[in-house]
Order: structure tokens, then sequence, then C-alpha cells
């Protein structure tokens, strides 16, 4: 289990660093990593795929679960039914980044 910071590598100006909110179950990008929410466990699961845990210091959900639906991404208290969204596969790229695809069960966009 890894824990670091997880970087948006996009290429429009802004805030880069995904911080989970776990006193409302938000997710959204700030620049400010003292934020206790930027911080992010990486659970190993088989076949690429992983849980990202919140490690915020506020108690409430943590696991970083995608709404393919809505193509919105939330926090969940827990990893079972009906958060279908809280498992990733990981692709990792030549420049030793790596891409997340959401594998929840319903309709929808996975790429974030």
């Amino acid at each position: 289990m890894a824990i670091g910071v997880l970087v948006c590598q996009g290429n429009v100006a802004g805030p880069k660093l995904l911080d989970g909110r776990t006193g409302d179950g938000s997710v959204a990008l700030t620049n400010n990593s003292t934020f206790s929410g930027t911080r992010w466990q990486v659970i190993e699961q088989p076949n690429s795929i992983v849980i990202l845990k919140c490690l915020g210091d506020v108690d409430g959900p943590r696991f970083l679960d995608g709404h393919t639906a809505d193509s919105s991404v939330h926090l969940a208290p827990n990893t079972n039914a009906p958060f279908s969204g809280t498992r990733w596969l990981r692709t990792r790229l030549a420049d030793g980044t790596f891409t997340l695809r959401c594998m929840g069960t319903g309709p929808g966009d996975r790429r974030w």
C-alpha cells in the first residue's frame, strides 16, 4: 500500500491536487498540499485494480467513488455495493505516471 498525493496532469492552468473532503464526501482539486484530504492510500487489488482511500483528518466517507452515470466523483463510506465505482483500473504510462479508469457497473464515462 502506497501513500501519496494524486496530481492531475491536465494542461489547463489551475489546481492540480486531488482533495478528498471527508466531512461532506465531496472531491475537488486544490493547490494546497497541506490539506489532509490530499493524502491518499493506494490499496492494490488483483489485475491492476486499485482502491483509493482518502486519509483526511475529519471523520466521514473516504473511498474515491466514480459515478459513471453523471461523470462525477465523490467519497463513499465503504467499497461494498452499491458503491461499484470505488475500484479503479490503473494503467502505468512510459513516463511513470498512470491513468485511472473507473470500474463502476453503471452506464457512462469511466475516465478520470
